[in-house]
């Protein structure tokens, strides 16, 4: 985690009286493919003293079978909803920090977990990865999933970028919310 992620985490919990260990946060990492996600998501929860992978999810990792990765290009609408389904389970289950991470390009679809998040009174922490300052011959030579270069070209094309890091406390992202639809 960098700094910043330090210092405004850091901050939170100080104007909040929070207990850190009664925390919970829903991590949400977006970036291009193979810039990173997977390992930064491992990291998190290593920093956290959370070991166990079971609350890090990827609509990837659907495509595993056996420990080998076979891409359905047809399922990947279902690889996303059994990404949310896993990501709501552990959240009934009050898991303290759940790392959601995927490619994010648009907005729009981190909104459920977003929502989810807020229902199940998480904060929310984004990492935004965008390209970890990598070309798209770099990003395809990384990737582990065998993404085509051009989709990669696609990708960073649509991409909404936003800062690198953002922290809301459930409170502040529904005011946020409520400002915007204003």
């Amino acid at each position: 985690m960098n700094d910043m992620a330090n210092t405004a985490l850091s901050n939170y919990l100080s104007s909040h009286l929070c207990d850190p260990s009664k925390l919970k946060i829903l991590t949400i990492i977006r970036g291009l493919p193979g810039s990173g996600k997977t390992t930064a998501a491992k990291d998190i929860l290593k920093m956290r003293g959370q070991v166990d992978p079971l609350a890090m999810y990827a609509a990837d990792d659907f495509f595993y079978k056996d420990k080998n990765y076979k891409f359905d290009p047809k399922k990947l609408s279902e690889a996303h909803k059994w990404c949310q389904s896993r990501t709501v389970e552990a959240m009934k289950q009050d898991t303290g920090n759940i790392v959601v991470h995927n490619t994010f390009t648009v907005h729009k679809e981190m909104r459920f977990y977003l929502d989810k998040a807020i229902e199940h009174n998480y904060c929310i922490e984004v990492f935004n990865l965008y390209d970890a300052g990598l070309t798209d011959e770099e990003l395809f030579e990384r990737n582990v999933h065998s993404v085509p270069l051009e989709t990669i070209k696609r990708m960073r094309r649509r991409y909404e970028k936003t800062g690198e890091y953002q922290f809301y406390s459930p409170w502040e992202y529904k005011a946020k919310e409520s400002e915007n639809e204003q």
